[in-house]
């Protein structure tokens, strides 16, 4: 790949770990808001998918760092 090219999947990479961040940040925030009866599976649910929105930021992740940069710090 060229600089360009690289740059521009690395800038990718970047939004997507920043969005899968800000992804598991609302979900989790989200089950703590749930309340009443049912609850149990709502809450449950939501943390399932913060977990799965941190396995792809991680993969985002390392992603960038095997192309030789730093994954932002930002969160979408």
């Amino acid at each position: 790949m060229t600089d360009r090219a690289d740059k521009q999947v690395i800038d990718t990479l970047n939004r997507v770990l920043e969005m899968e961040l800000a992804g598991a940040i609302h979900y989790t925030h989200y089950s703590f808001m749930v309340y009443g009866y049912g609850r149990i599976p709502i809450v449950k649910w939501l943390e399932e998918q913060a977990t799965e929105s941190m396995d792809h930021a991680r993969a985002a992740g390392e992603m960038i760092t095997q192309l030789g940069a730093h994954p932002s710090l930002a969160i979408g």
